[in-house]
C-alpha cells in the first residue's frame, strides 16, 4: 500500500460515512413521518389484525436490515481507518497488501451500499411520479389499505 492510496482511501471512507449517515438519518425521518401520519389518520392502533401487523412488519423489515448492514459497514470502515492511521504512523512501513485489500473491499462494499440506496430512492421517486401522472395508487398502499380493512 502506498501513502497516496492510504490518503485516497481514507478520504473516500470518510466521504462514504458522511453520505451514509445522512441517508440513514433521512430514512429514519421518513419512517417517523410515515408513522406520525398513520397515527393522525387513525390507521395505527395497538389492536391490529394479524394481517395488518404482518404487513407493517414487512414494511419495517427492509429498514432494519439496511440499518444492521450499515452498522456492520460502519464498523468495518472505522477499523479500516484506524488500521490505515496505524500503518501510516509506523516509520518505514511496509507494503501491507492485506490492509490494502481489506480497505478496497470495505470501501467498495460501502460505496455499493450507499449507491444502492440512492438508486432505490430515485427508482421509488420515478414510480411515485408515474402513479401520480396516471392517477393510480401504488400497489403497496392498496395492499396496506386492504389489510387495514379500509378499501
Amino acid at each position: 500500500m502506498s501513502d497516496d492510496y492510504a490518503a485516497m482511501s481514507s478520504a473516500a471512507i470518510v466521504a462514504i460515512l458522511v453520505v451514509g449517515f445522512v441517508e440513514m438519518h433521512t430514512a429514519v425521518q421518513d419512517l417517523r413521518a410515515l408513522i406520525d401520519s398513520a397515527h393522525r389518520a387513525g390507521l395505527m392502533n395497538f389492536e391490529l389484525s394479524s394481517t395488518a401487523a404482518r404487513l407493517m412488519n414487512d414494511q419495517f423489515r427492509p429498514l432494519r436490515r439496511a440499518n444492521t448492514l450499515w452498522m456492520v459497514l460502519c464498523a468495518a470502515m472505522t477499523l479500516a481507518l484506524i488500521l490505515t492511521f496505524l500503518w501510516a504512523a509506523i516509520d518505514g512501513h511496509g507494503p501491507a497488501r492485506w490492509l490494502a485489500a481489506y480497505i478496497f473491499l470495505t470501501t467498495a462494499a460501502s460505496l455499493l451500499f450507499v449507491l444502492g440506496g440512492a438508486l432505490r430512492k430515485v427508482s421509488d421517486g420515478y414510480s411515485n411520479i408515474r402513479y401520480q401522472i396516471r392517477g393510480e395508487a401504488p400497489e403497496v398502499v392498496t395492499e396496506h389499505e386492504s389489510a387495514m380493512g379500509t378499501e
